[in-house]
Formats: C-alpha cells, sequence, structure tokens
C-alpha cells in the first residue's frame, strides 16, 4: 500500500513538473514573441499604403476574411476598388439611339447619348491580385456590377462602364497601432460603417440635410474619436512576399 502511494505521489510530482515547465516555456516564447514586434509609425510609408488597401472599403468587410476563401467576384471587387488610375485607360464612346458599342461582342445600354468606359487589361488584375494576395488563380470572367461599375470581360480586357455612383454604406476609419512581426505587417484600424438609408442611425452622426440629400451633397468627416468609440477594431494581417506585402487575413479583433 505505501509503495503504491509513493507511485502516486512520485507521477504526481512529475505530472506538476511537466505543466510547471510547459506554463514557463509558454510563457517565455509569449516574451519572445513580443521582443521580436516592432512598432511602426502610422506615417510609415509602407504602413500608408497598406492602410490605404483597407480604409474606408466596405466591400470586403467580414468578421474572418482570409484570402484563400475569396471568390474571382471578392477578387474583382477589391481590384476595382484599389485600382490607380495610371493603370487603366477611359475611353468616351458615342451612343448609337442607345447603345455604345465598344467591341464587335461588348456593348452597354445608356441614356445619357455616350458611354464612358474603363479598359482594364486582364493582366493588369492579374498583377493586382498577385500584389494584394498573392493568387495566380484565373479569375472566371463573370460580368460585373459593382459601385457604379458595370463591367464585361473580353477574355482579355475588362469594359467598365462609368456610371454616376452614391455608396448608401459609408466606411469610416482610424488607423490604431501597427507593429511588424518577422515577415508579418500588423495593422489595427477603428472602421464605423453607416448605412444613410437607415434614418436612425444617419441622423445619429449627420445633420437632417445631409440625410435627405446626400446624393447631392459632399461626404461628411467623422471625428477619429467618434470612429474609435463607436467603430469595430479590425485587424489586418499583411505577409511580405520579396518586396511586396499582401493581405493574408483580417478579423474583428476579439471574434476569434
Amino acid at each position: 500500500m505505501r509503495d503504491f502511494i509513493k507511485t502516486c505521489i512520485l507521477v504526481f510530482i512529475i505530472l506538476l513538473v511537466f505543466v510547471i515547465v510547459f506554463i514557463v516555456v509558454g510563457h517565455l516564447k509569449h516574451e519572445v514573441e513580443l521582443l521580436s514586434r516592432t512598432e511602426l509609425s502610422n506615417n510609415d510609408p509602407t504602413v500608408r499604403i497598406l492602410y490605404n488597401r483597407v480604409k474606408n472599403k466596405t466591400g470586403l468587410r467580414k468578421a474572418h476574411l482570409v484570402n484563400e476563401d475569396l471568390t474571382s467576384d471578392d477578387i474583382i471587387k477589391f481590384v476595382l476598388d484599389n485600382i490607380e488610375q495610371e493603370d487603366y485607360e477611359k475611353k468616351t464612346i458615342k451612343a448609337e439611339k442607345i447603345t455604345c458599342q465598344v467591341t464587335k461582342t461588348i456593348d452597354f445600354i445608356t441614356n445619357t447619348g455616350k458611354c464612358n468606359v474603363a479598359i482594364i487589361d486582364n493582366e493588369t488584375f492579374m498583377d493586382y491580385q498577385l500584389n494584394y494576395f498573392n493568387t495566380t488563380n484565373e479569375l472566371s470572367y463573370e460580368d460585373i456590377e459593382y459601385h457604379g461599375l458595370t463591367c464585361k470581360n473580353s477574355g482579355k480586357k475588362y469594359y467598365c462602364l462609368i456610371n454616376d455612383y452614391q455608396d448608401r454604406l459609408l466606411g469610416y476609419s482610424s488607423l490604431d497601432k501597427v507593429y511588424e512581426e518577422k515577415d508579418r505587417i500588423v495593422l489595427y484600424e477603428y472602421y464605423l460603417q453607416i448605412d444613410i438609408l437607415d434614418n436612425y442611425r444617419c441622423l445619429k452622426y449627420f445633420d437632417e440635410n445631409y440625410c435627405t440629400n446626400y446624393d447631392t451633397e459632399k461626404r461628411p468627416y467623422i471625428d477619429e474619436s467618434v470612429i474609435q468609440k463607436d467603430g469595430v477594431l479590425y485587424a489586418h494581417i499583411f505577409k511580405k512576399n520579396g518586396d511586396n506585402y499582401y493581405l493574408e487575413q483580417s478579423f474583428i479583433v476579439g471574434d476569434i
């Protein structure tokens, strides 16, 4: 009986030692990770570039985004949100009756007598998705309507009819903190989204004149203190790939 008790005590001591070692090693690992983090200035040029990719954008806002799960439509919308003007050309086409014939197979219906069209090479889309998401997957060339753009694909180019557009979902962003860890930059930002067709929510932040005439009024300013008070805290993780950083994942802090 005494031998059995001694054995139990010995086993208990060994297990306790393992638990203590596990806790200590875990704590040291956490401290090493913290030491390996470098806080970056909000005005750092790389930080500004990465922040502009997500700032005020409503299209890809999800509780948890992983770039491997993005659809072709998601990627196309992100590119349309972020594409630089010098990376595509614009063309004005006169309508015959109500139709603007862009190519033999692509046309747009218009009520204005002309069409303003953005012309974007497929290779440009591929370059953007490689830089932004580190993926070379072929996009499925579906017709798409997004934020005032009606886009059709010829197999080689996107032709997008540009219409006047007023987004009813306004996004406001405030950069909180940024740190670099190994090959990643983690960007925290508060994000406040307002549906201006929701009268109660619109009047909470804007005056009645704007909420009634939002389609002709200039987008109002919201102080950063309000964005941080009422907004949702997001983390965006960008991973380094050569000279570029791509969006690896985004999530609402506290949801995972």
